[in-house]
């Protein structure tokens, strides 16, 4: 009886997947970089990276490249059986005929670089590898061995070599171990023939637990055990049998038992995904429920050696010579149609009974029940060879209607042809109201109500229609979008199809809005005479639209030459969008899509290999996308340390992103902090940096996948390329100094040649001055001395002995003074003062009290006057000008002078002011009585006042004021002398 359940329940289960729909793979082989083609097994590290074992090394995949590892990098062996992650990072290697070993940050240890690795440890059969939860890891083959947290081996159960007993070497009875793994404790445990369950604790101590008997239908075959750790359920899975077991209350239960009959991979790990176990075997996977009550098949024909879940549920199978196939957890799946040959789906559709109609042979529309039984109906439609189904539309009483390239045909609810038109290169066709269509072709558009008798053409190339609302619709040729309005055609001068693009379909949606797919400048949409664009920059996978299809208001789909985007739109404003992506990596299985359609959850998209569908909440974005820093090199080698020299500065990083839902989708934000001022995008996984000047830089990269999900946190990495010693604030500073020192040097040089060359051309000028201070003088003593002889020639004449023996006495005087000044360069302001007194009385003599005089010294003046040192005969020039060319024209006897003395600021002031005729009548006069003369003392004084300056570095400034032209009322002369107050030391 049971054998005959048995054999009913076999054919249930292959009848069932006789009408099941397999899943899309992606496949990988040694064409896409994977190691070798015959793989054994695979699993996923703590960074998300999935390892392959392969024939010829181990792989590691990151969704986009492969990097392989063998003997030259580490391995002990090439020919990799198990791999195993654990929780440190670690990837521990069973290899095939040498011991094992791990990879741990870009590097491999083996027994040949690691103490603790045991070199003896090879050619074991190791089947299974787990990790309890003291981070203990442990191996199960003909022996069971631990890997402590100490890097030890310890032996702990040996084996017999043909798996039959154990050999305690505490005193054990022999025992076969079939049940083995981690259970709800977190503890290693191993269950053997005599009823008992052995649990090893923290250290690796152990405890015997009870069991319930378990009797094994053949011990001859190969176990392999799956644990689920959080309730303890642990599953025995042999080519007869699967038994499922539990550990209640510290003992060992037999929950249930089946018996199947697979052939079975050796090496095959069975994973558990979606509550049912997918068992690798010789032809393909066995989808087993838990309950054990249906199977279904997967992958017929491949040798599956391995299937594998990794951490965003994704499905990996490995197979034997057939690389690594891969399912998204997207879980899409072949629509299965009558003809199989026929995998280029051009276009489907739906009838009102949810039928899928599908072209299945050559001339043939079939209706498939969407649960893929055989099919329901079909009708013959005209076809010619090459010639693909461009559109299926439902009309109205269940009528269809098909369009080809060439042909357009309707047929009603009973499959009979109602209507046949023809046409050059047909490109889309609408129905705008029951029994009127709207078609475009490649010579014109038409429109057609009910017979061809009426017909509207207009004769231009088109591209693509569109219902709108009653009598407006729209047509787009190659170069003009038109409003169908009232079945005449208008311009849209909205959209101007050269800045716009090229239009390939279009969409009038519920809220009014016109969508427009381009053929490359990505979708546009009219709303409110407003255009809005969605390209790539924005989210889409690409600017070259193919279709579209209107879900509900807000949700629109977009098929594009790199797979499909939904648009997620505010209704409210066009600007705020989200777009989702589904690309191969999700588990298309082509590129080239001609159409989507979705009913209720489900998504259905025909491609060039095939009708598929799935449900749309399994097309997510993982929460975080992890990046990583491969490789950093410097001039083209790779480096370790972050500390660069100066030529050092040719920098290049690679880095890479997991996201197997996105593959090579995957895009990058960059930044090079120190040089970079923003965020740079690219597809690229290596930039390069050329010519960096020294500084720090802190390089970032963030991951973006196909739906616009950013990274949370950017990869980091900061370096400093060191300038050279030449620059250097050290060494600058040294330059620095040096420099100043060399300028300080050379200047100092060059000022002690110019002050040597102004010494001596100062001594020069000195001695010069003084040879022309000396002619002055002894021009000035003989023009003196001439008008004092006039004097005396003027009393004799006037034979005025008295008073020319007086002058002479007088002048005797006054020689004497002049001549003693006139050989000093100074003299002090008392003798000078006595000197001119002296002079201008021998002037009134001679002027007969012509005028009169007064000297005003103040009181500081006097108390320094023995003391204060001026020029010798400086205001002797000025009081003789005053006197013999401005009081002596005065015939009234009532002319001034006036001298004043003074210290101001530590200078001294000598004011002379007369009331003669003044300077302007002065030349008058002379210019009247044609006076020749010439008089010298004036300007020999100026010019002895210039050389004085000059040779003792005074300030001798001179002022000579008519009064005549201040007032008219007034005449005389005001002359004012300041010099520097020198004293006598």
């Amino acid at each position: 009886m049971t054998k005959i359940i048995f054999l009913l329940l076999l054919f249930i289960f292959s009848t069932l997947s006789s009408i099941s729909q397999d899943y899309v793979y992606k496949h990988y082989t040694r064409e896409n970089g994977l190691a070798g083609n015959i793989v054994y097994c695979s699993s996923q590290d703590n960074d998300g990276f999935v390892w392959f074992g392969t024939e010829n090394g181990v792989s590691r995949f990151d969704g986009k490249n492969f990097v392989s590892f063998t003997t030259d990098d580490g391995l002990t062996d090439n020919e990799v059986l198990h791999i195993f992650s654990d929780s440190k990072g670690r990837i521990w290697f069973n290899c095939f005929t040498a011991p094992l070993c791990y990879y741990y940050k870009g590097k491999i240890y083996s027994p040949t670089n690691t103490v603790g690795l045991n070199s003896d440890f090879k050619q074991e059969r190791v089947h299974s590898m787990f990790e309890d939860r003291y981070g203990i890891i442990w191996f199960v083959g003909y022996n069971i061995f631990c890997f402590t947290n100490d890097s030890k081996y310890l032996l702990k159960i040996p084996f017999e070599k043909n798996l039959k007993a154990i050999q305690y070497k505490k005193g054990y009875k022999s025992a076969l171990v079939r049940n083995y793994g981690i259970n709800a404790a977190g503890h290693f445990f191993c269950y053997n023939k005599q009823d008992e369950l052995i649990e090893f604790l923290a250290n690796t101590t152990e405890r015997r637990l009870t069991a319930e008997k378990i009797i094994f239908q053949d011990e001859t075959k190969d176990y392999r055990c799956e644990d689920n750790n959080s309730d303890g359920t642990n599953y025995i899975i042999s080519a007869t049998q699967i038994i499922q077991t539990k550990i209640i209350n510290d003992s060992l239960r037999l929950v249930a038992r089946k018996n199947f009959e697979f052939q079975l991979n050796y090496l095959g790990r069975i994973s558990i995904m979606g509550g049912n176990f997918w068992v690798p075997t010789t032809n393909g996977i066995k989808i087993i429920s838990k309950d054990f009550l249906s199977v279904d098949t997967s992958l017929s024909g491949y040798s599956i050696t391995s299937t594998f879940v990794d951490k965003n549920n994704n499905m990996w199978c490995t197979s034997r010579g057939d690389g690594v196939l891969f399912l998204n957890s997207s879980r899409i799946r072949y629509f299965n149609n009558a003809d199989e040959n026929n995998k280029n789906i051009s276009a489907f559709n739906f009838d009102k009974q949810g039928n899928v109609l599908v072209e299945s042979r050559l001339n043939y529309i079939t209706a498939y029940p969407s649960n893929g039984k055989p099919a329901k109906y079909s009708f013959e439609i005209l076809k010619e060879i090459n010639d693909p189904v461009k559109k299926i539309l439902l009309l109205e009483n269940n009528s269809k209607l098909i369009a080809t390239n060439y042909c357009i045909q309707v047929f009603d609810s009973n499959n009979q042809e109602v209507l046949r038109l023809q046409y050059a290169a047909l490109k889309d066709v609408e129905e705008i109201s029951q029994g009127k269509y709207l078609i475009a072709t490649s010579n014109g558009c038409y429109i057609i109500e009910d017979t061809i008798k009426n017909t509207r053409n207009y004769y231009e190339r088109f591209t693509t229609v569109a219902t709108g609302e009653k009598n407006k619709h729209w047509a787009a040729s190659i170069d003009t979008l038109y409003k169908v309005i009232n079945d005449r055609l208008f311009a849209d001068m909205r959209y101007d199809m050269k800045i716009e693009g090229r239009i390939i379909d279009m969409i009038y949606s519920s809220e009014k809005i016109l969508w427009i797919a381009t053929y490359n400048k990505g979708l546009k949409a009219i709303k409110d005479d407003k255009i809005y664009e969605f390209n790539f920059s924005r989210g889409m996978l690409s600017n070259q639209c193919r279709s579209l299809f209107f879900e509900s208001p807000g949700n629109i789909w977009v098929i594009t030459d790199k797979g499909i985007n939904k648009i997620f739109y505010n209704i409210h404003d066009l600007s705020i969008i989200s777009i989702k992506s589904i690309t191969t990596a999700d588990g298309l299985p082509s590129d080239l899509i001609r159409q989507v359609i979705k009913r209720n959850d489900t998504v259905w998209v025909a491609t060039s290999n095939g009708l598929v569908f799935f449900e749309e909440k399994r097309i997510n974005s993982i929460t975080d996308i992890p990046v990583y820093l491969t490789k950093w090199e410097a001039n083209n080698v790779p480096i370790s340390k972050t500390s660069l020299t100066h030529d050092q500065n040719k920098i290049s990083f690679e880095f890479t992103a997991i996201s197997y839902s996105s593959g090579e989708n995957i895009r990058f934000k960059y930044m090079l902090k120190g040089l970079d001022k923003a965020w740079v995008v690219t597809g690229q996984r290596r930039i390069e940096y050329g010519s960096l000047k020294p500084g720090t830089y802190k390089f970032l990269v963030k991951a973006i996948d196909k739906n616009g999900v950013e990274s949370r946190q950017p990869v980091n990495f900061t370096f400093t390329i060191l300038p050279a010693f030449w620059d250097t604030w050290w060494f600058r500073l040294l330059m620095i100094f040096v420099l100043s020192s060399i300028l300080f040097l050379f200047f100092r040089h060059r000022l002690r040649v110019i002050k040597r060359t102004q010494i001596e051309k100062s001594e020069v000028d000195k001695k010069f001055a003084e040879l022309k201070l000396e002619a002055l003088r002894s021009q000035m003593n003989p023009h003196f001395i001439f008008n004092c002889l006039n004097a005396i020639q003027h009393f004799n004449i006037r034979d005025d002995r008295n008073s020319a023996q007086h002058f002479m006495a007088e002048f005797a005087k006054l020689i004497r003074k002049t001549l003693n000044h006139s050989r000093q360069d100074f003299v002090v302001l008392a003798d000078e003062i006595e000197l001119l007194e002296t002079y201008i009385k021998l002037e009134k003599l001679r002027f007969e009290d012509l005028f009169k005089f007064n000297i005003d010294i103040s009181q500081e003046v006097k108390r320094q006057s023995g003391n204060l040192l001026i020029p010798s005969l400086i205001f002797q020039p000025y009081v003789e000008n005053a006197i013999n060319h401005g009081l002596k024209y005065r015939k009234d006897l009532n002319g001034i002078l006036n001298l004043q003395f003074s210290l101001q600021n530590n200078r001294l002031k000598m004011k002379l002011e007369d009331n003669g005729i003044g300077i302007q009548a002065s030349e008058k006069l002379k210019i009247k009585e044609n006076n020749k003369h010439e008089s010298y003392g004036m300007s020999l004084n100026d010019s002895r006042i210039q050389v004085i300056n000059r040779i003792h570095d005074l300030d001798i400034t001179i002022s000579i004021t008519d009064k005549s032209v201040v007032s008219s009322t007034k005449q005389g002369t005001v002359v004012e002398i300041s010099l520097p107050a020198k004293f006598n030391s």
